[in-house]
């Protein structure tokens, strides 16, 4: 990148050999023969790197040098109003107001918008006259307010940008509702594959206990005695898991209070919704096996190996 060193533009010595412009040997030689102007030494303290004036590089190299920087200071001075332009958030909200209160039919939100864009480039420019160092480099010894304004007319509108405070909340408001929806996808998969899980669980404990089930029956058990015990294991094998998920859920919002310092809030709601999604879940892939246990014929049962 090209800067200023007093009024004379230069090229750090390193980007001169990194870039593979000259070589280490060959630049240390120019230097010892006065053929390339170094305006400042390396090292020190600071740890700079010396900067060679542009002008005194032979013709090929400088040529070099000007391709492959287009715009030469210019376009460092553009990339620093770009890095740091900064939306005045005052200015949206008086020219916002403005135009909401004017009855001229030319107060529109859209030049309202650019009158904001028009005041937050103006700080970025006082920012920079207010950074010595910085303007000197990319101007030289003087504040060049004329490149500052000829470098501002060739940036486009779109390279700045701004956001009413509503369509900062609406933007908000989409990525938390579709953040939402992942989530919810997320849980309906963890609960589907936790699901079949207790339904396999519960198809082993009839399997097991097909002999028990049919000493049960014939002491005179119905079938809805059978079905609500099998009903009864899968809602607490679903309950115990949703107690440790809730443990562990208000566990990490804790730890992340205390140690990120981020504020979370545990609604109750949402703890009993947890246990009546978890009883549902029980009742829903328990049935299957607790209804084959009770439809079990009794004699069969008691003959099983």
């Amino acid at each position: 990148m090209l800067v200023y060193y007093g009024n004379i533009q230069c090229i750090s010595a390193r980007e001169l050999i990194d870039g593979g412009y000259i070589t280490e040997s060959c630049y240390r030689n120019w230097v010892n023969r006065g053929r390339i102007k170094v305006v400042r030494r390396g090292g020190g303290a600071a740890g700079n790197c010396a900067l060679v004036a542009l002008n005194s590089l032979p013709t090929e190299c400088l040529e070099r040098v000007k391709e492959d920087n287009p715009g030469g200071t210019e376009q460092a001075l553009r990339h620093w109003i770009l890095s740091n332009y900064v939306l005045d958030q005052a200015a949206v909200a008086y020219f916002l107001d403005w135009a909401s209160h004017s009855s001229s039919n030319r107060a529109t939100d859209e030049l309202a918008r650019k009158y904001a864009v028009n005041a937050s480039v103006l700080n970025t420019c006082i920012k920079l006259y207010n950074r010595n160092n910085d303007y000197r480099k990319l101007m030289g010894e003087k504040y060049n307010w004329d490149m500052m304004a000829t470098t501002i007319e060739t940036l486009r509108e779109d390279d700045f940008t701004i956001r009413s405070q509503q369509e900062l909340s609406s933007m908000l408001t989409s990525t938390t509702d579709m953040m939402t929806l992942l989530l919810a996808a997320v849980a309906g998969i963890s609960l589907l594959v936790g699901g079949i899980g207790i339904m396999n669980i519960m198809y082993v404990s009839v399997t097991e206990r097909t002999r028990e089930i049919g000493l049960r029956m014939s002491i005179g058990a119905k079938g809805r005695d059978i079905l609500a015990q099998f009903l009864i294991e899968s809602i607490l094998i679903s309950v115990t898991g949703g107690v440790i998920g809730i443990l562990v859920g208000v566990g990490a919002a804790v730890l992340v209070n205390i140690f990120a310092a981020f504020p979370i809030y545990i609604q109750p709601w949402s703890v009993f919704l947890s246990f009546a999604v978890c009883t549902l879940t029980g009742i829903f892939f328990g049935w299957y096996p607790a209804q084959k246990a009770a439809m079990l014929n009794p004699i069969d049962a008691l003959r099983y190996e």
